[in-house]
């Protein structure tokens, strides 16, 4: 269900499972070989290289080990709701980053119209 993708220090795609190409639309041969910024929208497109930059230097984690809701772009520029989760690992002396991207869309979907019903519920009870 969930894509998987395994990027190098550089953000390089080294690789993919096949959950990627139905949550963002790229064959996996798309994807292998390019910056994994492609699959942001802005600003963080143009951000990704600098924050692995910051990370190899200084060692802060923004993200890794520790996960967060963010938006993923699609092949055809759509944005959509995501959670991410990212690890670290070393493979023959080399550093590979791993992520889990989970598309919450739907979820994201429904507690925007449970949270407008819950509204309208309360403004009808305030009128009656």
């Amino acid at each position: 269900m969930d894509a998987i993708l395994t990027i190098d220090d550089k953000g390089q795609i080294e690789r993919v499972n096949p959950s990627v190409e139905r949550i963002f639309g790229y064959s996996p041969s798309e994807l292998v070989g390019s910056n994994v910024n492609m699959l942001m929208p802005s600003p963080d497109r143009e951000q990704h290289d600098g924050y692995l930059a910051k990370y190899s230097a200084t060692g802060a984690r923004k993200v890794i080990g520790i996960g967060r809701e963010l938006t993923g772009r699609r092949k055809d520029g759509t944005v959509f709701s995501a959670e991410l989760a990212v690890s670290e690992m070393f493979v023959d002396g080399k550093k590979l980053f791993t992520g889990i991207v989970r598309d919450i869309s739907r979820r994201k979907d429904a507690e925007r119209d449970l949270h407008q019903f819950k509204t309208t519920l309360d403004r009808t009870k305030d009128a009656i």
